[in-house]
This record gives structure tokens, sequence and C-alpha cells, in this order.
């Protein structure tokens, strides 16, 4: 049997909260200590985070955030959730924008891992091709990598045997091309199924749950929810909804939105919500060989919140 525990951690001051313009959803919260690393146990920490393509301040203060984590913990690579390019994609793989809105905002110390992306909605506004080519085109120069429009990867846990399978899905497909949604879904299926991964994570940029202004996307909710169920996903994470929320598990299979790399919107909990702000940040997600961590971080540089996921 499986158990969540969410532990409360931190607070934001007056004085922090001050700096951001929307309207925060979170109670104060006493001082807190964040839990260290166990010794001896091997960690593979990620940052996940999305809807970050505006090249503005916020942008970069979440990159300044995430990178003072990763000086601190290293990080083993970066996952970013769709709409890399607002407003409209890109034209090209030699559009300025991989530069202005990637590699010198994500050059930062304790930034230098690979960087595993999905395709958004407002990705697919331009040349979404062209992120894919970007990739193939600057292997040898470049964290980027988007090998294909869906993907896989296996990352090992350190000081043991077991590993975690990352599944990088384009939600775009199974919303507007009914032919390539089901290609994609076999892909899914087929994958998770042959996985000895001892923590399988799947992420896309649309919601499945989610309390945030688009909330649930009923249609991806209805063809990979069953899947989720069916081969035991531990975690799908996501963008779309411009904020961070951890939500209840659905079914065994736990949900978080982490979509406020770039942008917010003044939204509220809902009734599924876990853990809920809507402030600039990114999710750290820490796994060992007995729990995945989810550590919301803050662009002020504090982290917000833990939640733990025991097996």
């Amino acid at each position: 049997m499986r158990k969540a525990l969410g532990l409360i951690l931190a607070v934001f001051s007056f004085t922090a909260c001050a700096l951001f313009d929307p309207k925060v959803i979170a109670e104060l919260r006493p001082d807190f200590q964040l839990p260290g690393k166990a010794p001896g146990v091997g960690y593979v920490e990620f940052a996940a985070f999305g809807d970050t393509g505006t090249g503005d301040q916020n942008q970069k203060d979440v990159a300044a955030a995430i990178a003072a984590y990763g000086l601190s913990s290293p990080l083993n690579f970066a996952v970013l959730l769709g709409d890399n390019f607002y407003e409209a994609g890109v034209a090209s793989a030699d559009d300025d924008q991989f530069r202005t809105k990637f590699e010198e905002i994500y050059s930062l110390g304790g930034l230098d891992v690979p960087f595993y992306a999905v395709l958004g909605n407002h990705d697919y506004y331009g040349n979404e091709q062209a992120q894919i080519d970007y990739y193939l085109a600057n292997q040898a120069a470049s964290n980027w990598n988007m090998p294909d429009y869906y993907y896989a990867f296996t990352e090992q846990i350190p000081g043991g045997t077991e590993t975690i399978r990352v599944y990088m899905i384009d939600t775009n497909i199974l919303l507007k091309d009914p032919v390539r949604a089901d290609e994609e879904l076999s892909w899914l299926e087929a994958e998770l199924g042959a996985s000895t991964a001892a923590w399988n994570v799947v992420c896309g940029h649309h919601t499945v749950y989610s309390s945030g202004a688009h909330g649930s996307t009923g249609d991806v909710k209805a063809l990979l929810e069953p899947l989720f169920r069916a081969y035991g996903v531990d975690l799908y994470l996501c963008g779309h909804d411009h904020d961070l929320e951890i939500l209840k598990p659905q079914g065994g299979v736990s949900y978080a939105v982490s979509g406020s790399g770039g942008k917010v919107r003044p939204d509220d909990y809902g009734f599924l919500s876990v853990y809920y702000a809507n402030r600039y940040g990114a999710t750290i997600v820490r796994i060992s060989e007995g729990e995945l961590a989810l550590i919301p971080i803050l662009a002020n540089g504090s982290a917000d919140y833990f939640y733990a996921i025991d097996k």
C-alpha cells in the first residue's frame, strides 16, 4: 500500500509576497528547514517547470532560484513542460528565441544539466518541428533535448539497482490528431507495459487534474488516466495552468502542476488540492529507492512545501 504524506515546510514573508503582483492563495506558514537527504542514500533530483518562454525577468528569477537550489543540491536534469516560447512558438531552428529564452536564461551555475522538453499549445502556434530540429542540429553544443514529439529516457538511482523511467508526451497530438493520438497512446502503453523501473513518471503539457483556470483537461484525462492506473504510473507532471499545485492521488497516481516558470494567474485552491500557490516557481522532484518527494521552489529562492510518496 502506498502512502502519501504532505508536510508544510516554508513561509513567504509579507515582503516577499509584495514582490509578486498576482494574488497569493496560500496560508502563511511557520519557518522550516527543508528535510535533508539521508546519509548513504542515493538520490535523483530534477526540476520540472513549464510555461516558461517569456524571456522576461520573471522567467529569469525562476531560473535563478532553480540554479541556487542546484548549486546546493546538484540536479540530474530538468524538464520543460511546454509553452517553451511565447506567444507563438518559434519560426525555425535558427530562431533567436532559442538564445534569448533558453540558452542565455538557463546558463547559470547549477543548471548545466540536460533539459528535456515537451511541446505546449503555444509552441504549436509556430513551427513545432523546429524545436526538434534545434535539438538535432545542436546536440553537441546545447543542453536542449527534444529528439521527437514523444520519447522516454531512464535515470539510474545511485548506489542501487533501481531506475526511474520518464515518459515525455505530446498532449497536443492527443487533442488535435486522432490518428497520431492512437500511435502515441500505443507507444506509451507499450513503453509502460515493458517498464521495469521502480518509478514511472509521465510529463506532458496539458493537465489531467488541475484546480487552475484551465482546470482538468477532460479529453486528455479520458485518454491517459486509464493507462496510468493500469500500468502503475507514479506521477504525472504538467504545466498549462500557470500555478504550482500538488493534488490528492487519484487511483494510486499522483498529479502535480508546475506551470509558473514564466507566467502566473490569480487562481485558487480546489477540492483536490494538497498544495497550491499562484506564484512564479518550479517543482523539484527528489527520488530515492523508497521515496518520491515534490518540493515547490518559489522565485524568491525559498522552498515552500514538501510532499512525499512512499512505496
